[in-house]
């Protein structure tokens, strides 16, 4: 599959705002976080807080996401595989709140409609025949005609020669739609989603983060529950990780 000009710069652009962004949010390098996050308000020599352990853990998968080159060639799949890490990300971070005693706000609204009515649950779409995806990041001149949303006419999305009518599929429309339309079927509109800007969704999610750390740091006696003297991280190559666990393995006498 050929890979499309515009999307590999939209990612990168994409990773390095997240980077830039993550470092405000957790005061350091988010690679290194686990050790450093609640560093403030706890004596982390005593032990690694598991909630800031498990919030970098789903944080940098993300990440992982935002800096691989492996869907560079479908940033369909892309967009999908994002909306549900961030839904999960956003998820547990709301879950989190609960932990610490504190009452739960709700998930940025942006994240929570794409996950459960785009990315999961998405019957209501499966009537539209071959839906065109429509990137703010590839032509912001269609995507901005399209944002308003209904049958707009005089676009070559299809068959790239002659005009068509789009019907615009937006978030409001997949907010207000509950069910299938049947009448859609056979349709001779084509269906394009108008995907909002990447960016839009990584913003909420990396204020989420914030608002939860900037919540728990209130809550050091909470914080405590959840250190222990007993994680020590190991980081390295993975065949580092097995030589240390042989070495280890062998100065264990036998019998015990």
């Amino acid at each position: 599959m050929k890979i499309l000009n515009w999307f590999p710069q939209a990612r990168l652009g994409l990773w390095n705002f997240w980077d830039q962004q993550s470092r405000m949010v957790f005061g350091c390098d988010p690679a290194t976080a686990c050790g450093v996050l609640f560093s403030d308000v706890l004596d982390l020599s005593k032990g690694h807080v598991s909630i800031a352990c498990a919030l970098i853990d789903d944080h940098s998968q993300i990440t992982k996401l935002l800096s691989s080159s492996a869907f560079d060639a479908d940033p369909r799949m892309f967009f999908r595989v994002l909306v549900f890490l961030l839904d999960e990300y956003t998820e547990r971070i709301c879950e989190t709140y609960k932990l610490i005693g504190e009452r739960s706000p709700k998930q940025p609204e942006i994240i929570s409609i794409w996950a459960n009515k785009y990315a999961k649950h998405k019957l209501r779409l499966f009537v539209y025949h071959h839906p065109i995806h429509v990137f703010a990041e590839a032509n912001p001149v269609m995507h901005a005609s399209l944002e308003s949303g209904g049958v707009r006419g005089g676009y070559c999305l299809r068959s790239g020669i002659v005009p068509e009518n789009l019907f615009a599929i937006t978030e409001k429309w997949l907010k207000q739609t509950k069910q299938p339309d049947s009448s859609q079927t056979n349709a001779e509109e084509v269906p394009a989603i108008v995907v909002p800007p990447l960016q839009s969704f990584l913003d909420p999610a990396l204020r989420h983060a914030k608002g939860l750390i900037d919540a728990a740091k209130q809550k050091p006696e909470e914080l405590k529950k959840y250190q222990s003297e007993y994680h020590t991280p190991i980081f390295g190559p993975e065949d580092e990780v097995i030589r240390l666990f042989k070495l280890l393995e062998s100065s264990i006498p036998e019998g015990q």
